[in-house]
């Protein structure tokens, strides 16, 4: 029963971010009031603004916005938007994480909207042939390239490089280099 109801948690997080990515939003404002708490019996909820579910165990839902403490700070580019990506997380400090998990979660992460200095690498693992990583908008010519292997991606040059599943159009996002 529990994997039916946290399946059912994951589906309506998936349908959530693909009704976001098609809304034509280009200006958009979202919260995540959302908490998370730990029960007595060890079950944890977390809730970020939509429905919720629960089984007992733990249960989580999404109102389609998402908020992280990644280590980053989020900046505007100042310009239009590459797949969504309006305000990007500053990884731009040598100690920072410049990897990303390609799975479904990223529709929801807010590091799937990267800046980073030229010279410097992103790392997506688990790209495969389930979830091909491929360019997707922005600055062209991408040094992203299609692949279905995890990929680490050193950026030369100053731009806005998109980036999405080839099989999933929820997966999205992009890398905005700066000098």
């Amino acid at each position: 029963m529990r994997h039916v109801i946290v399946t059912f948690a994951a589906a309506a997080t998936m349908l959530t971010a693909l009704y976001a990515c098609s809304s034509d939003s280009s200006s958009s404002s979202s919260s995540s009031g959302g908490k998370a708490d730990s029960g007595a019996d060890g079950a944890s909820s977390s809730s970020s603004g939509g429905s919720s579910s629960s089984s007992g165990g733990s249960s989580s839902s999404s109102g389609g916005s998402s908020s992280s403490s990644s280590g980053g700070s989020s900046s505007g580019d100042g310009g239009s938007s590459v797949n969504g990506c309006t305000t990007f997380v500053d990884k731009t400090d040598g100690a920072a994480d410049r990897s990303l998990v390609f799975d479904f979660d990223i529709a929801t992460n807010p590091d799937r909207c990267m800046k980073v200095k030229v010279g410097q690498d992103v790392s997506w693992t688990g790209v495969s042939s389930f979830h091909p990583l491929a360019p997707s908008g922005g600055t062209t010519p991408s040094p992203i390239q299609a692949t279905t292997t995890d990929a680490t991606v050193t950026f030369t040059a100053a731009g806005t490089f998109g980036y999405v599943c080839s099989n999933h159009a929820s997966m999205t996002g992009a890398i905005q280099v700066v000098p």
